[in-house]
């Protein structure tokens, strides 16, 4: 080998040498920083095509982290729910996942937007308010086993009468509204008074906010606010259903049910509550599951359904913490 070339080899080893150290070293940190951006996919899309979220994001408390391996309990029992209240038409109006793991020692309760999109059996993207019309009770566990990316074993649909009587028996329930509502008892509808007469005491009905908050088993003129916001109709249209307060006061009791173990963790007491509802759960599931319906003892997290698909299975899974 001549001098020349050898002296050329030697170089060239050594420019090799020192450019890769500074790739390594500088180069390749500053790329993988610029490339290791999260996928991000268009709200209200998927890759999938098969089920999409709104565009809202995770919310509310998380106060619960997956528990290590050293914690999981292979033998422990898994409570997975899926709740629906309709309205006349069967469409939903408010939806809610819980998700109560003993074996990772997880309680999720996620509210589920029912503008999310799921794909019916003829391949078109739904909405879930309307979907819930057509769907029996295998389809709707289907749906939010797909949604939710978790097994879905049991579901619950409930109307404006059933969720009266669910209030009824959750103590301190409460939706925050924060200005009083006013408006004529209904049975004043064809009230026309003479010249110069007073309108009868209860003629107008005011339910008063307290601090935000109006507390729905509170009676006026012989009836709960529950009863009367359920009711309420400021339209005058019969044919016409008001929406609004129904889901707000759907989206408070689902949660405030789930907050009160130490008045409602009875096999009587939850038997009664499924007693002529819509549901596939037995009395049987419920004294099979009575010990963790409510995520007594476990690391409880509030969602409300993450943006997208992908986002949503992901974080729903990692708070569930099961193991495959």
């Amino acid at each position: 080998m001549s001098s020349g070339f050898k002296n050329f080899f030697i170089t060239f080893v050594i420019c090799l040498l020192v450019f890769g150290f500074v790739g390594f070293k500088y180069v390749y940190p500053a790329l993988s920083e610029i490339l290791n951006v999260e996928k991000v996919i268009e709200p209200g899309k998927t890759s999938s095509g098969d089920v999409s979220g709104d565009t809202s994001d995770v919310s509310g408390e998380e106060s619960s982290r997956p528990q290590t391996d050293n914690n999981y309990n292979e033998n422990g029992k898994i409570f997975t729910l899926a709740v629906a209240c309709v309205d006349s038409r069967g469409r939903a109006v408010a939806a809610a996942f819980v998700d109560s793991n003993e074996k990772s020692g997880q309680f999720i309760l996620c509210s589920v937007p029912v503008t999310v999109r799921v794909v019916n059996e003829a391949g078109i993207s739904v909405p879930l308010s309307d979907m819930m019309v057509s769907m029996s009770d295998a389809s709707m566990c289907s749906a939010f086993s797909a949604l939710t990316g978790i097994p879905v074993d049991y579901c619950l649909r409930l109307t404006r009468a059933d969720l009266a009587q669910l209030g009824k028996i959750v103590p301190g329930t409460y939706v925050k509204i924060s200005e009083d509502i006013s408006f004529m008892d209904p049975k004043y509808e064809d009230f026309e008074p003479e010249a110069g007469e007073p309108y009868p005491d209860d003629y107008f009905v005011t339910i008063s906010s307290k601090g935000g908050k109006v507390y729905l088993n509170e009676k006026i003129n012989g009836r709960t606010n529950l009863e009367w916001l359920l009711d309420y109709n400021p339209s005058g249209d019969e044919d016409t259903e008001y929406n609004a307060y129904y889901a707000m006061i759907a989206k408070a009791l689902i949660r405030q049910f789930f907050e009160q173990e130490g008045a409602l963790k009875n096999t009587g007491t939850l038997t009664s509550v499924i007693r002529g509802k819509q549901t596939n759960l037995t009395a049987n599931d419920i004294s099979t599951n009575l010990d963790i319906i409510f995520g007594g003892g476990f690391r409880k997290s509030d969602i409300t359904y993450p943006g997208n698909w992908e986002r949503a299975v992901e974080t729903l899974r990692k708070l569930d913490g099961r193991k495959e």
